[in-house]
């Protein structure tokens, strides 16, 4: 068939449409009827992806307030169990020392056993940044200067071990001991809360952001 022909057919077809008006609105319904489904389709295809990040970041936001949750039962179990040790040695009570120690290293190694795992949840839901935070590697390299909150605990756990054991031999530098790990636990104490805080923080602001969505 030739363009002039073609051409000449599309014509005529265009001109009994005008002139028949039912042709013409039958053609019309289903023009708008292609259309709207076309659009129909589009905005139910929109929507499913709406839907699907909404439920993504509600599930990350989930997981994100239980890993608060668990990080703060354990930093407060593993913190308490290290004061208690404190207490125990300013009470002289050699005995006492001994029980409040093995209770706090039963957390201690619950701690260790769930570190590398909860530093790898720390770095998909929060990143780097807080991951690094949570567990520095070069804190390895300078332990009297640690980066971490796991680098803070083991300096305390050193400091509060070392008192301990001065209160058990009664050694003559009990006094700089004690004052060394109140120190250490002061300075643990205020990084963990602002640690949690941080991160609690950040999800609070994602969930705002989602309910703005």
């Amino acid at each position: 068939m030739s363009a002039t022909r073609y051409r000449f057919g599309i014509g005529s077809l265009w001109k009994r449409l005008r002139e028949d008006k039912l042709a013409l609105l039958l053609v019309g319904f289903v023009l708008t009827g292609i259309v709207g489904a076309q659009i129909n389709a589009w905005f139910q295809e929109a929507s499913w992806e709406r839907q699907k990040q909404f439920e993504l970041l509600r599930h990350e936001l989930d997981e994100g307030f239980s890993l608060i949750d668990e990080l703060g039962t354990l930093i407060g179990e593993r913190f308490f169990g290290l004061q208690r040790v404190v207490w125990a040695s300013e009470s002289q009570q050699p005995l006492q020392i001994e029980d409040t120690w093995d209770e706090y290293y039963a957390v201690v190694l619950q701690w260790n056993r769930r570190l590398i795992v909860n530093r790898a949840r720390i770095l998909r839901i929060f990143g780097a940044d807080e991951a690094r935070r949570f567990l520095n590697y070069s804190d390895e390299n300078q332990p009297s200067l640690p980066q971490s909150v796991h680098g803070h605990f083991r300096k305390a756990h050193e400091a509060v071990l070392s008192l301990s054991q001065c209160v058990q031999t009664k050694c003559k530098d009990e006094s700089r001991l004690l004052n060394a790990s109140r120190q250490a636990l002061n300075d643990l104490d205020i990084l963990t809360d602002e640690y949690v805080e941080r991160l609690a923080a950040t999800l609070v602001s994602q969930a705002e952001s989602m309910k703005l969505r």
